[in-house]
C-alpha cells in the first residue's frame, strides 16, 4: 500500500515535487489500468479470432465435400447421357413387331453390311435398357435374361424386311 503524501504547505510555497511525483504515479496506474485493458481485449478478441478461424476451416472442409460430391455427380450425369445416348441409337436399331396375335418382340432393323443377323429382342427388357436376344427352343421364343417364353413365329427361322 502507497504511503501517503503530506502535501501540507511549508512557508509560502506548496512542495511541487511531490505533487508531480503523485501526478506521475497516478499517470503510471492509468497506463497499468489501460494495458490490463488491452490485454483483456486481446485475449477476449483472440479468442473470438480463434473461433471465427475454426469456422471458416469447418465451411472450407464442407465446400470441398461439396466440390467433390459436385464432381462425382458431373461424371455420373456425363455417364448416363452417354448410356442414354447408347440406347437411343440401339432403339433406333430396332422395331416393335408382332410375331403372333397380342405378342410383341424387337425385332432388328436390316441393315446392309450389318455385322449383326437378324434377330428378336425381348421387348420388356429392351424397355427396361438391356438387350436381351430372344432363343427359339421347343417351339417358342424364350428370353434368356427373364426367363419369359413367347410363341408364334413361325419355324426357327427369322424373316426381316
Amino acid at each position: 500500500m502507497a504511503t501517503p503524501i503530506d502535501l501540507t504547505c511549508t512557508g509560502d510555497f506548496m512542495d511541487f515535487s511531490l505533487i508531480t511525483a503523485a501526478v506521475g504515479g497516478a499517470a503510471n496506474t492509468v497506463a497499468i489500468a489501460r494495458a490490463a485493458l488491452e490485454v483483456r481485449d486481446f485475449t477476449a478478441s483472440a479468442a473470438a479470432l480463434a473461433k471465427a478461424n475454426h469456422a471458416m476451416i469447418d465451411l472450407q472442409q464442407r465446400m470441398l465435400d461439396l466440390q467433390a460430391a459436385y464432381a462425382r455427380l458431373q461424371q455420373e450425369n456425363a455417364e448416363l447421357r452417354a448410356r442414354l445416348h447408347t440406347m437411343a441409337d440401339a432403339r433406333d436399331r430396332y422395331r416393335l413387331a408382332e410375331i403372333a396375335p397380342g405378342v410383341f418382340v424387337m425385332q432388328s432393323i436390316a441393315v446392309p453390311h450389318a455385322v449383326e443377323p437378324p434377330h428378336y429382342a425381348c421387348q420388356p427388357c429392351f424397355d427396361q435398357g438391356r438387350r436381351a436376344v430372344l432363343q427359339k427352343r421347343h417351339g417358342r421364343w424364350e428370353c434368356p435374361a427373364c426367363g419369359k417364353a413367347v410363341g408364334g413365329g413361325g419355324g426357327s427361322s427369322l424373316l426381316i424386311t
